[in-house]
């Protein structure tokens, strides 16, 4: 078994791929572990072992974009859903996104974040696609948390206004990341 994924670019590898990668980031060794998580639906079914030698090859292969990504990570944005959760190795959070989004943001928050200059890298990607759903729904929040999942901003410049007749969305400046996860984690330490 080969794999070849020539003029690729890393965010572009097939969800699969990216999930084993994304495990393999996370520091998880085990094919048959790795497996199991991208693969597995149901307990107590067995792995098929033709999927753990997938993994095998993926997580081996010389493949210029595979080591791509062994080398510098998968970008922001390209995380993945697994079918069973894990608990991230490095951080000890419970993750169904892989690689672990928290571990990525606490990584790229390490350093002077005062300094204008590295501002760049704490920016998040902006949403391909804007939403019509009213500010403060309950769909819009929930397609808030998976934009930021996806290492997204939370906001669109073309999402709904929060006002019907209001003419222009409203522009919210980015926000880190990193800064709506510490939020998030306070939360939930309170």
């Amino acid at each position: 078994m080969n794999v070849n994924f020539a003029g690729m670019q890393p965010g572009d590898l097939p969800p699969t791929v990216r999930a084993i990668l994304g495990l393999s980031e996370m520091g998880l060794t085990s094919a048959e572990r790795i497996a199991y998580h991208v693969f597995q639906t149901r307990d107590g079914e067995p792995i098929n072992p033709k999927l753990i030698e997938y993994v095998e090859v993926i997580t081996h292969s010389q493949d210029p974009v595979i080591q791509a990504v062994f080398e510098f990570g998968l970008p922001l944005g390209s995380s993945t859903f697994i079918h069973r959760p894990i608990r991230c190795e490095q951080c000890g959070s419970m993750v169904r996104l892989v690689p672990c989004v928290l571990c990525y943001m606490m990584d790229k928050s390490i350093g002077n974040k005062d300094d204008e200059s590295d501002d760049q890298a704490y920016r998040a990607l902006e949403p391909k696609f804007p939403t019509q759903y009213l500010p403060g729904s309950v769909k819009k929040q929930g397609l808030m948390r998976r934009r930021v999942a996806r290492g997204e901003s939370p906001f669109h410049p073309d999402d709904a206004p929060s006002h019907p007749g209001q003419a222009e969305p409203v522009t919210i400046p980015y926000i880190r990341l990193a800064d709506i996860i510490a939020a998030s984690i306070d939360r939930r330490a309170q």
